[in-house]
């Protein structure tokens, strides 16, 4: 069955007490953690890595070795894909890229200046459906951009991070 609400308000108050007032309690807790991990750290995000994901962490970052064991596990065919896809995303962002231009008019300078973003980081989804296609979309662009750093975050699993979303990250990170 499909509603039709013709008033505003009322569809707003209807939206507003379907929320139960979770939408304050979810702010007070984000605001909670936020102010947890300003304070504490890294061992504040392995606190809360330990209680939302289930997983122990001893570091935040992956090393090499630990990339290149999980890409090996990927499959071949689907990385072929993936660099094919970004190979697309490339050359279609390409032509997206804006350069700087100044012009001097009687005395009066106008333009625009495009500077990259130094660093840029980037959520990858490790659910139960991980989503490669969407950092490809993403992260291409930003190189293109000139973004000098790109740093990859994504919830770790009890049963460690998806060799498709290694894979991904590999894809793009190891582009010229």
């Amino acid at each position: 069955m499909l509603n039709i609400y013709n008033d505003a308000e009322a569809l707003l108050e209807k939206l507003k007490n379907r929320m139960n007032n979770k939408f304050d309690e979810a702010l007070q807790t984000a605001r909670e953690i936020i102010a947890d991990v300003r304070a504490n750290g890294d061992s504040a995000v392995k606190k809360y890595t330990r209680i939302f994901d289930k997983v122990e962490l001893d570091d935040l970052f992956m090393s090499e070795d630990e990339i290149n064991k999980i890409y090996e596990q990927c499959d071949k065919d689907l990385i072929k894909i993936m660099e094919k896809a970004a190979q697309n995303i490339e050359e279609y962002h390409k032509i997206q890229v804006q350069n700087s231009n100044i012009i001097t008019k009687d005395g009066v300078i106008l333009g625009q200046r495009v500077l990259p973003i130094d660093r840029v980081a980037l959520y990858m989804p490790n659910g139960t459906a991980p989503l490669p296609s969407s950092f490809l979309m993403n992260a291409v662009p930003a190189k293109i951009a000139g973004v000098r750093e790109l740093v990859v975050l994504t919830p770790p699993k009890p049963e460690g991070i998806s060799p498709e979303i290694v894979a991904a990250a590999k894809t793009v990170l190891h582009r010229g």
